[in-house]
């Protein structure tokens, strides 16, 4: 056990008879190693500031494997922990896919705070039960000719799209367009929006938009300070 100290790399590790690991709350740089653990049962390297993609892992005997709070990006990779086991990816960046798994025991998953959207979902959600992945990160909004979309994965008639304009002279927003598998607003009026999105085969998780101002001219707090002097 080696958390809470100042460690700064992290090597590939080839130590049949390991059992456990614990660098928590270290200052580990750089990306993941391969594991040729055989024995290892857990891994713990929660609250570093590890970057890179997870490899894939083939550790037979672990129930217990933590990762989050990094700054780990891609996919989440071929996974093969067939031991009843507890995983914690949150706090990371992951987004794309999810690759094949063998979690036939997962007591488990934790994704929240990343970047996956239903793609991923949809594959989880149908397969387990134990899985935590709300809340996700803002999604992107793209305008582009008086047209609104957005991408959130998954199958496009499984999602339900609301979108929100705030009101005027107001901080609020208020839901004004849903639509089953149409992601799109066009030609909407001048404001603020964003979208929320909902999926029938993920129920458990929503994905919201970053909002997005169309056709709003700046208004200045002192009329005059538009004005140059000669």
């Amino acid at each position: 056990m080696l958390k809470s100290n100042q460690l700064t790399g992290l090597s590939n590790l080839n130590c049949p008879a390991l059992t456990y690991i614990d660098l928590d709350s270290n200052k580990l740089t750089g990306s993941l190693p391969n594991f040729n653990l055989p024995s290892l049962r857990s891994l713990q390297i929660n609250a570093n500031q590890l970057t890179g993609s997870i490899p894939p892992l083939n550790l037979p005997e672990l129930t217990g494997l933590g990762l989050k709070s990094n700054k780990l990006t891609g996919s989440i990779p071929y996974l093969n922990l067939p031991k009843s086991i507890s995983i914690d990816f949150s706090n990371n960046q992951l987004s794309g896919g999810i690759a094949q798994v063998n979690l036939n025991s997962m007591v488990g998953l934790n994704l929240t705070n990343n970047r996956l959207n239903f793609d991923s979902m949809e594959y989880i959600y149908s397969r387990y039960f134990s899985v935590f992945f709300y809340p996700q990160a803002n999604i992107k909004i793209n305008s582009k000719n008086n047209l609104l979309s957005v991408n959130a994965g998954g199958t496009l008639s499984k999602n339900t799209y609301v979108w929100f304009q705030k009101q005027p002279d107001s901080s609020s927003f208020k839901g004004f367009k849903q639509a089953v598998g149409d992601s799109t607003l066009n030609n909407p009026p001048p404001g603020s929006y964003y979208a929320m999105v909902t999926n029938s085969a993920s129920p458990l998780l929503i994905l919201f938009s970053d909002t997005v101002s169309i056709g709003l001219q700046l208004k200045l707090s002192n009329p005059n300070s538009s004005m140059i002097n000669p």
